[in-house]
C-alpha cells in the first residue's frame, strides 16, 4: 500500500479488464487464485504485480521468468510481453532490480512448491510500474493502460508460437 492505494487493487483492476479484452478476443482465461492449482497447464500464465520502493524517483516496468530453463517458450513469452509493454506502458526498464524472489517465484516452482504451474506452461511474472513513482503511478491509476500494452504482448505471442491466426 502506497498513499492508500493498494496493490492488490490495482492488480485485480488490471487483471480483470485483462480478461475481458482477451475474451473478446476470443481466448479462453482462466484468473487464478495466490493458491495454483498443482501443475496447471495453460498455453501460458501470467502473474500481474505493482511494486513500490522508499526510493520515490525508482521507476519503470520489470518482469522475469524462472532462473532456470523450464521450457522452450519462457523466454520468448518474456521477449514478446516486454517489447509490448515497453512500447505501448513508454515506462523504462527496470530489470536491473529484478530480485530473487521474482526468479524463483513460486508459482513457476515445480521443484520446490506442489502449488506451481506445469514445466510446460510458458510462465512470466510482470511488475507493471511502481506505486510509489508518480509517473508510474498516473499511467497505472487508469487499468486500461497496462492491461492493453499486456493484452496486446499475450495475443503476440500467441500469433508467433501458433495458437492464434497470425
Amino acid at each position: 500500500s502506497v498513499n492508500g492505494i493498494n496493490e492488490v487493487d490495482v492488480n485485480l483492476a488490471v487483471a480483470q479488464l485483462l480478461r475481458d479484452m482477451l475474451q473478446n478476443e476470443g481466448i479462453t482465461v482462466d484468473m487464478l487464485p495466490a493458491t495454483v492449482r498443482p501443475k496447471y497447464k495453460a498455453d501460458l500464465f501470467v502473474s500481474i504485480h505493482a511494486d513500490s520502493s522508499q526510493d520515490p524517483e525508482r521507476r519503470g516496468y520489470k518482469s522475469a521468468v524462472f532462473r532456470y530453463e523450464r521450457n522452450k517458450n519462457d523466454v520468448l513469452l518474456k521477449q514478446i510481453i516486454d517489447k509490448n509493454y515497453f512500447y505501448f506502458s513508454g515506462l523504462p526498464d527496470d530489470d536491473t532490480n529484478v530480485s530473487g524472489s521474482m526468479l524463483e517465484y513460486y508459482a513457476f516452482n515445480h521443484q520446490r512448491f506442489k502449488h506451481a504451474v506445469s514445466r510446460r506452461t510458458p510462465a512470466i511474472i510482470v511488475e507493471m510500474g511502481y506505486l510509489s513513482n508518480a509517473e508510474d503511478l498516473d499511467f497505472l491509476e487508469d487499468p486500461v493502460n497496462p492491461a492493453y500494452a499486456l493484452k496486446i504482448g499475450i495475443l503476440s505471442y500467441l500469433r508467433e508460437v501458433g495458437r492464434i491466426e497470425k
